[in-house]
């Protein structure tokens, strides 16, 4: 069997969400990756207004440990991450970000799976050409609401 490949991970909200799918990433890695052939590594994770790098196998640090927030580009070109998983919340003040944030990962080649889904519906046209222009995937998943009833 040959070895798995490596994906590294920004996750953009770390609530009841965004902790429950860095858990169990970690718990389930090795399962994963037999399964799948990837490895996928939490390399950031990102908050409101403060931002951590774990380091390969660590734990997630305390919050009173953790640095301001870098804009996401820097984030992304620092971890090297292939993937951008967003786990905040779909409110409307946050809509704005969630499509920015999608955006600015989009036109890097880096895939975006999505548990927010208000920027999905004022946004999609221009994540989805974004999507294609620069090779890269956007994708739905984690529970949904009234507005996308099938969305995963």
């Amino acid at each position: 069997m040959r070895a798995a490949s490596q994906a590294d991970v920004v996750l953009s909200g770390y609530g009841p969400v965004g902790r429950a799918f860095a858990g169990c990433l970690a718990r389930q890695a090795d399962a994963l990756a037999r399964r799948y052939g990837v490895r996928l590594a939490v390399r950031a994770i990102r908050a409101s207004s403060a931002q951590c790098l774990p380091g390969e196998g660590e734990p997630v640090p305390p919050r009173s440990a953790w640095r301001p927030l870098a804009p996401l580009a820097q984030t992304l070109d620092r971890t090297a991450a292939r993937v951008l998983v967003q786990a905040i919340p779909s409110a409307p003040e946050l809509r704005q970000l969630a499509a920015e944030e999608a955006v600015i990962a989009l036109s890097r080649g880096v895939h975006v799976v999505t548990a927010t889904k208000s920027h999905l519906l004022s946004h999609w046209r221009e994540l989805d050409e974004t999507a294609r222009a620069h090779g890269s995937m956007i994708r739905i998943s984690g529970a949904t609401g009234a507005a996308l009833p099938a969305g995963d």
